[in-house]
């Protein structure tokens, strides 16, 4: 498969868990919130998360972009995210700050970096996220704490044949 093949593939997975499972795992981070209340939160994920001396995009309402029949919100580097009607929720700026904290296509670092903030800010349950989005196909990376651990095995493998 070619990279845009898969790049498309593995968008419209994420696309697919986030409108039909995250309803059901995470109800409370896809109900409305008040635009104040997303950009406090932006600003709050930006400082912990962020590139040291660059701003928190802004965040505003807005049409956001025609796709598929439909209003999708949007990040436009690491200044601007565009909320769309029905889509100014928490999971959707978690998803859209994904992007502009540096992960451009929907990637498994991409995905590794939404979970991991949903649980972080959304209070969601990291388990059942990484749970439903096996099922929807979505490909994760291996959480940092477990990347550890495979190079220190490694290591001692290595160390024990000498």
């Amino acid at each position: 498969m070619d990279s845009l093949t898969r790049l498309a593939v593995e968008t419209r997975r994420l696309y697919h868990f986030e409108d039909i499972a995250l309803p059901v795992l995470s109800p409370h981070t896809t109900a409305r919130a008040p635009m104040k209340q997303l950009r406090r939160l932006a600003f709050l994920v930006w400082q912990e998360h962020g590139r040291k001396g660059e701003r928190c995009p802004e965040v505003m309402a807005g049409e956001g972009l025609r796709y598929g029949g439909r209003a999708l919100s949007y990040c436009a580097g690491r200044t601007l995210i565009v909320l769309a009607p029905g889509q100014r929720t928490v999971s959707v700026l978690l998803h859209e700050l994904t992007h502009a904290l540096g992960h451009g296509t929907h990637g498994k670092g991409f995905t590794r970096r939404f979970l991991e903030l949903m649980e972080q800010y959304g209070r969601a349950d990291i388990g059942l996220l990484e749970l439903g989005a096996g099922l929807y196909g979505v490909k994760l990376r291996a959480p940092r704490s477990r990347r550890v651990w495979r190079k220190s095995s490694r290591l001692k493998a290595k160390i024990f044949k000498a």
